[in-house]
């Protein structure tokens, strides 16, 4: 066996390795973003919690208010009522009278007002239970979904390890100038530095190679790449 054969032999071992080394790299870099994702939909159920709690705080600080505005209107009712005591003129009198009707009215209105907030608190406060429920048992889901990846990215940290030590082991028996040349188009062509002859074919991009070409690598006298991708071209044997 030539040089250059026992090389493109070492090339295809090596490549063997880096596929699967790519392809555990390329997974456990996606791992974080999923996770991210994950954490992104916990949180717009979170935010939407406290929405509702916001809104819940609101309407009670409304219903303060106007409780507060009824209690006012009470106390005019009772002044009011009090002077009615003290006048002496007809007219006065119906006058009185009649700014007491007209806070009474108000009064009835706000107390409606007040009813309804308090139906509204009430519908939030069920929604928002309801909320929280779904929230624990989501985190719940959220922390296991978790577990589950990191414990993924573990498990393709120790294959990664493994794959790295046996590579090492391996490219020791390249040829520097090759390997350095190899390891180049290794991380321009994402992992795929080689590329086999099928059907008069590179593998790598499918352009067709000349006869010539394809004569050159089975002679073995040097290191043939693809004039598209340039890859470095070898027949399956």
């Amino acid at each position: 066996m030539s040089v250059v054969a026992e090389q493109i032999k070492i090339l295809v071992e090596l490549q063997g390795f880096d596929s699967q080394i790519y392809k555990l790299k390329k997974f456990i870099s996606a791992k974080p973003n999923e996770i991210a994702e994950l954490k992104k939909s916990f949180a717009e159920r979170e935010k939407h919690i406290k929405s509702l709690e916001e809104k819940i705080k609101n309407l009670q600080l409304e219903r303060k208010n106007k409780e507060i505005e009824l209690e006012s209107k009470e106390a005019n009712i009772k002044k009011l009522q009090e002077q009615l005591f003290k006048v002496k003129k007809n007219e006065e009198y119906t006058a009185i009278q009649k700014e007491i009707n007209t806070i009474k009215a108000d009064n009835s209105v706000l107390e409606e007002e007040i009813i309804g907030i308090l139906d509204k608190i009430d519908a939030e406060k069920e929604n928002l239970e309801k909320e929280k429920i779904v929230s624990v048992n989501e985190e719940k889901i959220l922390n296991e979904k978790i577990k589950t990846i990191e414990e993924e990215i573990a498990k393709a940290n120790r294959e990664l390890g493994e794959l790295n030590f046996k590579r090492k082991e391996i490219a020791t028996k390249a040829d520097s100038q090759i390997l350095t040349k190899y390891e180049r188009i290794l991380v321009n062509k994402d992992g795929i530095a080689l590329a086999s002859i099928e059907n008069e074919a590179c593998s790598g991009c499918n352009l067709n190679v000349p006869p010539q070409v394809i004569n050159e690598i089975k002679m073995n006298e040097k290191i043939i790449v693809c004039e598209n991708c340039s890859r470095i071209l070898y027949i399956d044997e």
